[in-house]
C-alpha cells in the first residue's frame, strides 16, 4: 500500500509539538513515502533485487547464504509418542533446492523437521542472505485453517532495519505458501552472543507451534567476549502440548489459548527416558549431553 501527502499531514498533526524534531519528519517521511505490496517482496523472481544480490556475491561480500523452509510434520518422541508440530528445516548444508509443492518434494529434498530448528551460526561484522521458502502444510486437515497461513523471521535480539527484522507489513508482507523472502542480514562488529530467531506472524501460536530456532554470533573461532573457550552447548528449553497440536492440525486454530497444557517439556527437542540406550533420550543427543575434560572451558548457550 501507499500514503498520500494528506496522510502525512494527518500524522504530523497529531504528534505533540515537542516531538516535532528534524530526526522524526525524516523518518515519518520516509515511512510514508515507502510502498509495500507483493511485487517489493525481496523475492527470487524479482530481477532487480536478485541482480543486487548477485553483485555483492560477485564482489565477495557475502559471507554465506542460508536457504530455510518452513512447513509442518510429526516429530517420534523418546516415549514412542508421534507428535504434530510445524517447524524449520533445510537441505544438506542449507543449499536452494527450489521450491516445495508436494510432500513428496519435501521428503526427499529436505531434512525432516525439528523443533528448535537448527543453529545458525554467524560472524561480527560479516554480511549474511537468509533465504525463507514457504513449503506450506502437508499433514494438516484440507479444512484446516492454518493451510494457507503466511510466515516470516523474526531476528530476535538484533538491532535490524525494518525491512529484515520480520514484523508483517512493516513494510513487506509476510511469505505464504510457495512464496520467498530474501533476508540481508548486515551484522554489525560489536554484536556476539546468543540469540532466536522465530516466526512474527501470530507469534503466540507459531512460536507454540514450533517455529523457532537458536542464533550464535561470535567475532573469533572459540571465543566470546574476549574470554576463550575449549567447547561450547546450545541447550534450548521448550514445552509442548500435543493436544493443541491437534487442535491446530484439525482445524487451524484453538478454542483458548490459556488452556494450553504442556504434556512434554524438551531440552534441545528431547525428553529423557529412564532406559539409558534409548536413542531419542536427551542422554544419547549429542547436542544435549554435555561433555568436558579437566582443564577445559566450557561455554553452554541457554
Amino acid at each position: 500500500m501507499s500514503y498520500s501527502f494528506s496522510d502525512f499531514i494527518k500524522v504530523v498533526l497529531s504528534v505533540p509539538r515537542k516531538c516535532l524534531a528534524l530526526p522524526f519528519l525524516l523518518a515519518v517521511i520516509i515511512c510514508l513515502t515507502t510502498t509495500a505490496g507483493a511485487a517489493e517482496k525481496l523475492i527470487v523472481g524479482d530481477k532487480k533485487i536478485a541482480a543486487d544480490f548477485h553483485k555483492l556475491h560477485e564482489r565477495g561480500e557475502i559471507e554465506q547464504e542460508f536457504h530455510i523452509y518452513v512447513t509442518d510434520g510429526y516429530i517420534e518422541m523418546a516415549d514412542g509418542e508421534y507428535i504434530y508440530q510445524w517447524g524449520f528445516t533445510h537441505a544438506p548444508d542449507w543449499a536452494d533446492v527450489g521450491e516445495i509443492k508436494t510432500v513428496e518434494e519435501r521428503d526427499a529434498k529436505l531434512l525432516p523437521i525439528q523443533v528448535p530448528g537448527d543453529e545458525m551460526r554467524f560472524q561480527s561484522g560479516k554480511n549474511y542472505i537468509v533465504v525463507l521458502h514457504n513449503a506450506g502444510w502437508y499433514e494438516a486437515e484440507e479444512h484446516s485453517g492454518i493451510q494457507h497461513v503466511a510466515h516470516t523471521i523474526h531476528w530476535h535480539g538484533l538491532d535490524l532495519i525494518p525491512a529484515v527484522d520480520g514484523i508483517p507489513n512493516i513494510p513487506y508482507p509476510s511469505v505464504f505458501p510457495q512464496e520467498v523472502f530474501r533476508y540481508f542480514l548486515a551484522i554489525p562488529d560489536d554484536v556476539e552472543g546468543s540469540y532466536m530467531g522465530h516466526c512474527h506472524v501470530d507469534s503466540t501460536n507459531h512460536i507454540m507451534a514450533g517455529l523457532y530456532f537458536p542464533i550464535a554470533i561470535e567475532k573469533k573461532k572459540n571465543e566470546i567476549y574476549g574470554y576463550r573457550y575449549d567447547r561450547e552447548y546450545t541447550l534450548f528449553f521448550s514445552e509442548v502440548d500435543s493436544e493443541y497440536m491437534e487442535m491446530l492440525r484439525d482445524m487451524g486454530t484453538i478454542t483458548n489459548c490459556l488452556s494450553w497444557k504442556s504434556n512434554y517439556f524438551t531440552l534441545n527437542g528431547k525428553i529423557f527416558m529412564d532406559k539409558l540406550d534409548n536413542p531419542l533420550s536427551t542422554i544419547n543427543d549429542p547436542k544435549t549431553r554435555l561433555v568436558a575434560y579437566d582443564g577445559e572451558i566450557v561455554l553452554v548457550r541457554l
